[in-house]
């Protein structure tokens, strides 16, 4: 598991600013959804070109983290990256994802999987640019070095994203659940 280190300025900034470090302190189940970015063979098992040793030891809080979602009635979403010269030719700078949460009126997504401050970061950033309310796990997500990853997490926390551990989570969605 990655240490956790937040930029002690960062949160300096962020208090400055808004009073409060996260913005999203109350999650609705029935308008959030559990978003798995890339927990795939390519990124998980040993050997593959884009391993991430590390992913391999936030599983477990992502199968709780899905467990409770699942308990709590919220959506469970794993994307899926495949890459092959039929799909290199059709990559196309749209998702179905929007859609699909629009669809059933999630308004906050929960992100889980790797890489920390590529993909997530990335999912992330689209999010918010979509208006949704983006909660990034901080111990369910993983990358190659624990500097790549705080980096990551201090700028979605500086800029779009709540940043909360596997507890935080846990806690809100089975207090909502047994409500």
């Amino acid at each position: 598991m990655h240490k956790r280190q937040e930029s002690p300025s960062i949160s300096n900034r962020i208090l400055s600013r808004r009073g409060k470090f996260r913005v999203f302190d109350k999650i609705d189940p029935q308008r959030t959804a559990l978003v798995f970015i890339d927990m795939q063979n390519g990124y998980m098992e040993p050997g593959m070109p884009a391993e991430i040793p590390v992913a391999r030891e936030i599983a477990p809080n992502i199968n709780a983290l899905s467990q409770a979602f699942r308990a709590a009635g919220a959506p469970v979403i794993f994307t899926l990256n495949t890459i092959d010269a039929q799909a290199h030719a059709e990559w196309s700078n749209s998702s179905e994802l929007p859609d699909f949460l629009a669809g059933r009126g999630i308004d906050t997504v929960v992100i889980v999987g790797t890489a920390t401050n590529i993909c997530c970061e990335c999912s992330a950033r689209d999010a918010m640019m979509q208006n949704y309310k983006v909660i990034v796990v901080s111990d369910a997500t993983a990358t190659y070095t624990d500097e790549e990853h705080n980096s990551s997490l201090d700028s979605m926390r500086h800029l779009f994203a709540d940043v909360v551990t596997t507890d935080e989570i846990l806690a809100e969605i089975g207090t909502r659940a047994e409500s």
